[in-house]
C-alpha cells in the first residue's frame, strides 16, 4: 500500500479549511505578506499534522485484517513514477480471505481523501522478502 500526495492539491484544501481571511483596512503590504506568510505555515502545519493522523490510523486499520506488516522504503517522486509525492509505503500479508476486506478499506480512504491530494494504491501480491526490513545501510549525510 502506497500513499501518495499530490501536495498542491493538499495545501490548498488546507488552506481553505482555515477560512476566509479577513484584511482589515490600512494594513500595509509588508504585514500584509508577513500575515500571508504566517496562514502558508499554519496550513502548512494543519497538513502536516492531519497527514501523519491519517495515514497512521490507516496502518492501524489495515493492520487489523494482516497477518504481518512492514514499512518499506519511501521513494523518492522520479524513482516511484507515480502522480504524487510518496509519504508511504507499507507491505500487508492479508490472508485470502480477507482480501476484499482490504481493498474495501483502501477504496474507502480514496473516496475519503483523493479530494484533499491524498491517494492510496494496492497492488501485489508481494514476494513474501517484502515483509522484511531493507539490509541498507544509509552512509551518513557528511560523508562523501
Amino acid at each position: 500500500v502506497k500513499g501518495l500526495l499530490r501536495r498542491e492539491d493538499a495545501e490548498a484544501w488546507s488552506r481553505a479549511r482555515l477560512g476566509p481571511e479577513s484584511e482589515p483596512a490600512g494594513v500595509s503590504a509588508g504585514a500584509a505578506y508577513l500575515r500571508d506568510q504566517g496562514r502558508q505555515l499554519k496550513a502548512k502545519r494543519e497538513l502536516d499534522f492531519w497527514l501523519a493522523e491519517t495515514c497512521g490510523g490507516l496502518i492501524q486499520e489495515l493492520d487489523s485484517v494482516a497477518s504481518a506488516a512492514c514499512q518499506r522504503k519511501i521513494l523518492p517522486p522520479d524513482a516511484a513514477k507515480t502522480e504524487g509525492a510518496m509519504v508511504l509505503n507499507w507491505a500487508f500479508l492479508v490472508p485470502q480471505p480477507a482480501r476484499a476486506d482490504l481493498h474495501a478499506r483502501i477504496e474507502r480512504a480514496n473516496d475519503k481523501h483523493s479530494a484533499h491530494g491524498l491517494r492510496f494504491e494496492l497492488s501485489g501480491p508481494w514476494p513474501p522478502y517484502s515483509f522484511f526490513p531493507t539490509l541498507e545501510i544509509d552512509a551518513p549525510a557528511d560523508q562523501t
